[in-house]
């Protein structure tokens, strides 16, 4: 007979307090009460070192929790510092070709792009793109989330081709699998003519440009903002290129969206 089952004998169970610690910093975070929420979370962290080991998976979820609060504050250094214990812990434990692995590369990365820190977070978009794709396949939402993000690191760091490349390749999966007028394809137009646009390629960035906003007017309304990203983007394109008299309008239309779907303050 097992000491657990013993009559009489007793044994932490420790998941129970978890779960309304968990329950309680859900709301504080709700609230928007981040010292206390903060405080919670590193006790539920100490908890779970003292009781399952500081490399246990369980301690690893609630690093990713500080770390996420940390994020959401802006202290990065101090989300970083977790999430590299984190990736150490799920890498030993999981191994790489791990989707729990994947995701916390592609939070490293995420954290490195907010930061504009690009050469940094290019490598471990790379890896979660190439675990994601391998694991979960190229049509993966997860996937095609990280292939995303590294298309706009790519154009950011100047390497066009391997932007352009990943670009074409987000917009003939979308094409396929969700249609030309479906939005998230509007998406992927927009972003590849973003990179067209960025090397001064107006010819290819253009027709682009407008197939999103048609999808975008049609699919979302004509007040949608990302209606006006694509005007944006259209106006960019004409003043570029001296034609300053098509570009204003475009430019006061987007304005105009921003204005009453964001409001005058927004930045």
């Amino acid at each position: 007979m097992s000491e657990c089952s013993r009559p009489g004998s007793k044994r932490w169970d420790f998941s129970t307090p978890i779960r309304s610690l968990n329950d309680l910093v859900a709301l504080y975070r709700a609230e928007k009460k981040y010292e206390q929420a903060e405080r919670l979370y590193q006790r539920i962290l100490s908890i779970r070192e003292q009781a399952l080991g500081p490399e246990h998976l369980d301690t690893a979820s609630s690093l990713n929790d500080l770390s996420s609060l940390y994020y959401q504050q802006g202290a990065y250094e101090q989300a970083e510092s977790l999430l590299v214990r984190e990736l150490a812990i799920r890498k030993q434990q999981l191994g790489l070709l791990h989707p729990e692995t994947a995701q916390c590369l592609n939070d490293m990365a995420s954290l490195y792009l907010v930061q504009e820190k690009y050469e940094q977070a290019e490598p471990f978009y790379e890896q979660a793109f190439s675990i994601r794709e391998r694991l979960l396949g190229p049509l993966d939402i997860d996937t095609m989330f990280t292939l995303n993000n590294l298309e706009d690191v790519y154009k950011k760091l100047g390497k066009y081709a391997e932007a352009e490349a990943l670009g074409q390749r987000v917009v003939t999966i979308h094409e396929q699998q969700l249609g030309p007028t479906d939005p998230n394809t509007a998406s992927s137009l927009n972003n590849l003519a973003n990179v067209y646009e960025s090397q001064g390629k107006y010819a290819e960035a253009e027709p682009l440009y407008q197939r999103a906003f048609t999808v975008f007017e049609e699919q979302l309304g004509s007040m949608h903002r990302n209606t006006a990203s694509t005007l944006a983007g259209l106006a960019s394109c004409a003043q570029s290129q001296g034609k300053f008299a098509e570009a204003e309008p475009l430019y006061q239309r987007a304005l105009y969206i921003r204005e009453q779907t964001l409001g005058l303050e927004h930045s």
